[in-house]
C-alpha cells in the first residue's frame, strides 16, 4: 500500500496534513466500527460465552 505520489514533488504542507488527517479518521471509524461488533457480540451471544454450571469445578475453585 504506497500512498506516496508517483513523481518526485515534493507534497505540499496542505497535502501531508490532509494524508495525517484521513488515516486518523479511517482509523478511528475502523475502531467504532470495531467497538460496535463487540458490544452487539456481547448482546446477542451472552450464553455462548459463560461455562456450563459444573460443580466439580466449583469445587475445585474453592480450594
Amino acid at each position: 500500500m504506497n500512498d506516496q505520489p508517483k513523481s518526485n514533488t515534493p507534497r505540499t504542507h496542505a497535502e501531508i496534513v490532509a494524508e495525517a488527517r484521513r488515516r486518523r479518521e479511517a482509523a478511528a471509524l475502523r475502531a467504532n466500527l470495531g467497538r460496535r461488533k463487540a458490544q452487539s457480540r456481547e448482546r446477542s451471544e451472552p450464553d455462548d460465552l459463560t461455562p456450563p454450571n459444573d460443580p466439580i469445578q466449583k469445587e475445585t475453585a474453592c480450594r
